[in-house]
Parts: C-alpha cells; structure tokens; sequence
C-alpha cells in the first residue's frame, strides 16, 4: 500500500478533528450535543463546524451556547451565499488544526457511546496506516431512536441518469453473533461518514468546485489513487437521519434557483476527472491540478478494484456485491472460496436425501438421491420443455453441473453429443461412472466455483445456487461465462425478491437471478416447471434460459 500516512498514537491518546457543514439545519446542535455527551475522550474531540443559516433560522437551527465551546471552530456564513455542500466541507478542512485523525459527517447524526474508541479500535483492525473508514450509517428517528439491527456494507448500484455511478448499502451482517472481527475492504465512500488519518486533508483536499452529484465517487477514486485504502467498519458507532419530505429542512438547492448552473460545472468536472467525458468548459475546471487524482495509483488500477468502468458506464458484480480484495484480507470472500467446506455441506445434503426418503419409502432405496425435486413425476414437464429448447437452439453438447445423480435427465441425453456432468461429492460422481456406464454420459468431480469448466454450448445450473451466499453466485456465474458457454439454464423464481444470505450451504432460498444483485435480464426463454394450475408455494419455479456469452457480470 503506497501511502505517506505515518504510524500514530494509540487510540487511548489520539485526537479526532470532525468535519461538519450544516445547511439551514435544525438537528445541528442536537448533533453536536450528542456527539460530546457520548464521546469517552471528549476531551480529545475538536469540531470543525460551517454553519450556513439565515437570521430567520435562529435559534432553532444554531447552537446556542456551544458556540463558546473552545473545543468548537466555527465559520458563519449566511445561506443565502453558500456554494453547495462541498464548497461548506472544504472550509471546514480550513479549521483542521493538525489532530491525528479526522471524522467527517453530516449535520443530522446520533451516535453509540464510545463512539470515538470503537471508531479508532475498527481503525486500527484494518492493520494498514493508509486505512479510511466508510460507510451509509444506519438511520435514526429523532430524538435517538438508532436502528441497530444490521451491519452497512457499502457496495455500487447503478450509473444514474447524469451518467454517474450510484451507492447503496448492503445490510449484510446481523448483529452481534455475525459481525466481522475486522472491517471489510470497500471501494466507495460515503460522504456523510469518513473516517481516518488527519493527513488525508492535506493529501487529499476537499474540492469545493463540486456541487452534489460526483462528489463521492470523485473522492474514492482521489483518496485510492493517493494511496488510501477504504474499508468499512465493523463496528456501529455513528447514524443518519434520513429525512422524508414531509420533514425535510431546506436545501441548498431549494434556495438557490442557479443550483442547476453549478451542478452542470460539478458534473462536466466528475466526468472530466474520472475520465469519461473531458470538458471544453474552463470554469468547470477551476484547480483541477490541486483537486485531481494522486499519483500513488492510476485511475486505471481504481476502476479494476472497484468494477466500476466509467468509460463504458458499466458496473462489475462483485462491485454490486461490495465484495473486493482476496479471501486472505476479504472474509466475505473466503468463507464462498472454501471448497472443502462446500463439498462437506453438498455431501451432508445428499446423505440427508437418502436418508429422508429413504424412511419415506419404508426403507427402500430411493428414486433419487438428489432430491424430491428430481422424481420423474417431478421433472415431467420439465424433461418435455427442455427436448424443445435443446433442438430450438441446437444445443449438441450440455454441462450438467452440479448433475446429482443425473436421474430425471438421463432420458435426454440421448439426443446430445455430449452430456458431461460435474459434482462437487466424489461418491455422486462414482456412482454415476457405473450407473450409466453404457450411455454416452461423463462424469467428473468439480466445484461450479473454482474448476476450470470445458466449453459446450450450454451450461444446466439446476437447483444449486439457491444454495449459496450471493458471493459464490456471482463467482459462479463468472466461472460459467469464463468457459466459453453459449447458454446457462439456471433455476430462477421470477416473482420474488432476494434476500441477502451470508453463510451458505444448509439454508435455501426461492432465488431470482433477475432481481438484484445479479441482475441478469431478460431470459431467452422461460421453462415454467409446474403447471399452471399446480397448487403450491413455489409454483413459480423455472428453468430460465439465457444467452451467457452476452451477460454483463
């Protein structure tokens, strides 16, 4: 990590300098209350405050008598001559006074007790001087009512309409029995929660040429090419208030009827920054040299990381998934790249099928063993549905993977070249070489994850990755498009909504592969596995058919 962060004090002696721009905002000093009141060195704690606001907005939305705080820096200003959010946020910076760490928030915030050690301690977990913390804070609901139920992750949505990429947070991590024991590698920031050395200030300065749009992904991609890495915190310590409109104080662009002519500059700046678009306009490229990309890292290295392509307006999966680095610094990564754990858990799965139906036919070996969901009398519609979509597109050879025990598709492999199934349990795989011993069926063992698949023009994925945590999805799904595949047919529910599944293996969920995360469009075609008429929770269940050499994953 090329970085010019030095080593600091430890947390018991740091001290924190926060950043915060206040617009018209009523909730301000109840923010600057609680942020002294639960701090456990306030001691410790200087503010940085601009107050933007209107001889009508007093004394609801001042700070009364904080204003004499010594631990408080202040710039007034009437709202009637502010320039927009970051233009407030880069005077602020104006105030650091050197402090070994820096928090940058917004003005409408609460916070956990101990806020300032749980920051600093998640800090130091990152084990990296050139650590930020960030992340989409939890709401509140006034006057302290802090939504503890998750974990954030940050993680990319979409390009918007200006034609700049969008943020979400993922709620992840269920609390307490799941929550990380050290931040998790990210790649975005959130400008409402910034946390780490002082000297990002000086290394990386607020630019106050921005308006609103632009400024986060700007900022991540400043701070990564400067050197700085992003993480976001394992541990609760601040909250937003997320306001509805009925409640909302005035904004900027509310009272400003040129807010549109410096939003226009701002983005024609972002897009000529990030290099998507370079700007004939000279006002919008006021100190672009000061406000630019650092020189630790290229803008071409940040875009691999991140999975965001600006130039192609496109948005990688595991970006949409907040899932960057490598299993050894990423846990998210190494729990779905653990094989061995896979195989024990796919293995406890079929042993249970026997098992179960086994004692449901008074001890008889059953006809499946992967499955109800396999029975001829299950697949009856199915098996017919798949011999027409098979010769429609002229598939002549099938990878079946995982394949089970290959029984309810035995009967259509006759009509291929080549059949050749793929388990990740070896004593499957065995059974199977005898089973079908004299048909023109191949069997090999190998996990959807990390085995490198031969090509055939189309790829069976049924009734696995409903299975699995969303980051081995995506990783197999990039696996099967890296084999050069024409078609994936994969079980999808196309009348739910995901749910986000952390660990994987014993739970099942109804999964849509169109719905976010995965997001992978309109299908070919639609194999509907019940009848219409069929009365049962899951009768929107389907094989879906898509053209997989043309997914954007």
């Amino acid at each position: 990590m090329a970085s010019r962060c030095q080593p600091i004090e430890a947390p018991v002696t740091a001290t924190i300098f926060v950043q915060i721009a206040s617009y018209r905002d009523p909730d301000c000093g109840a923010t600057l209350r609680d942020l002294l009141r639960k701090a456990a060195a306030p001691e410790r704690i200087s503010i940085g405050l601009c107050l933007q606001n209107q001889p009508e907005d007093e004394p609801q939305c001042g700070i009364g008598d904080l204003a004499d705080d010594p631990r408080l820096r202040l710039i007034n200003r009437r709202a009637a001559d502010s320039r927009g959010v970051c233009w407030a946020r880069s005077l602020v910076q104006s105030l650091w006074r050197g402090e070994d760490f820096t928090l940058q928030l917004d003005s409408h915030m609460r916070f956990e007790p101990d806020w300032d050690q749980q920051l600093l301690m998640s800090w130091q977990e990152c084990g990296d001087p050139g650590a930020i913390l960030s992340c989409y804070p939890n709401g509140f609901q006034p006057p302290d009512q802090r939504d503890r139920a998750s974990l954030p992750l940050m993680a990319a949505l979409a390009f918007n309409e200006d034609g700049l990429p969008r943020f979400q947070a993922i709620n992840r991590f269920k609390l307490p029995e799941q929550r990380p024991t050290r931040p998790i590698p990210g790649a975005f920031i959130s400008a409402g929660m910034i946390f780490g050395p002082g000297q990002m200030i000086s290394d990386v300065p607020y630019d106050p040429h921005l308006y609103f749009y632009g400024e986060e992904v700007t900022l991540a991609a400043r701070l990564w090419t400067a050197g700085y890495n992003i993480y976001n915190p394992n541990r609760l310590a601040v909250y937003h208030l997320y306001k509805t409109t009925a409640a909302a104080a005035p904004t900027h662009w509310s009272d400003h009827n040129n807010w549109w002519q410096h939003n226009q500059l701002a983005l024609e700046r972002a897009k000529h920054l990030l290099g998507m678009a370079p700007s004939p306009t000279a006002a919008a490229l006021q100190e672009i040299e000061r406000y630019g990309l650092g020189s630790q890292r290229s803008l071409a290295d940040y875009q691999a990381w991140s999975g965001i392509d600006f130039q192609a307006a496109q948005v990688a999966g595991h970006a949409l998934q907040g899932l960057f680095g490598t299993a050894a610094t990423n846990p998210l990564l190494a729990s779905s790249n653990n094989a061995t754990e896979r195989r024990r858990i796919f293995t406890d799965i079929h042993a249970a099928n026997f098992s179960h139906q086994s004692s449901a036919h008074d001890g008889a070996e059953p006809e499946s063993v992967s499955g109800p969901g396999s029975s001829l009398a299950e697949t009856e519609k199915l098996r017919r549905d798949l011999k027409g979509i098979i010769e429609k597109l002229e598939i002549k050879s099938l990878l079946d993977a995982p394949c089970g025990d290959s029984h309810w598709i035995a009967s259509l492999a006759g009509q291929l070249n080549l059949y050749l199934g793929l388990d990740i349990v070896a004593d499957l795989i065995a059974d199977n070489i005898r089973r079908y011993a004299d048909r023109n069926m191949y069997f090999q063992v190998g996990d959807i994850l990390t085995t490198r698949l031969p090509r055939t023009d189309a790829i069976l994925c049924r009734d696995c990755l409903v299975h699995l945590n969303d980051a081995s999805i995506l990783q197999a799904l990039h696996n099967f498009q890296a084999s050069g595949a024409q078609y994936l047919l994969s079980t999808s529910f196309p009348q739910r909504s995901n749910r986000t599944i952390e660990q994987e293996g014993y739970q099942w969920q109804p999964l849509n592969l169109q719905a976010a995360p995965f997001h992978l469009g309109e299908p070919l075609a639609v194999i509907e596995e019940y009848p219409r008429d069929f009365c049962f929770e899951f009768r929107d269940k389907a094989l879906l058919v898509w053209d997989l050499a043309s997914l954007r994953l």
